[in-house]
């Protein structure tokens, strides 16, 4: 784990529990849009021209 994401974590750490949850869910939510374009990406390599 990174420094910084250490630091960004015991931030979280001092919030309420409702705030941890609501960026806890937004930091899911990019981790899975990312892994969908990285698989649509992966899928699509076959498709472009080279």
């Amino acid at each position: 784990m990174t420094e910084l994401l250490e630091k960004a974590i015991e931030r979280l750490k001092r919030l309420e529990a409702s705030e941890q949850n609501a960026i806890a869910v937004h930091i899911l939510e990019e981790l899975e849009d990312k892994e969908k374009w990285d698989t649509a990406f992966a899928q699509s390599q076959d498709s472009l021209p080279c």
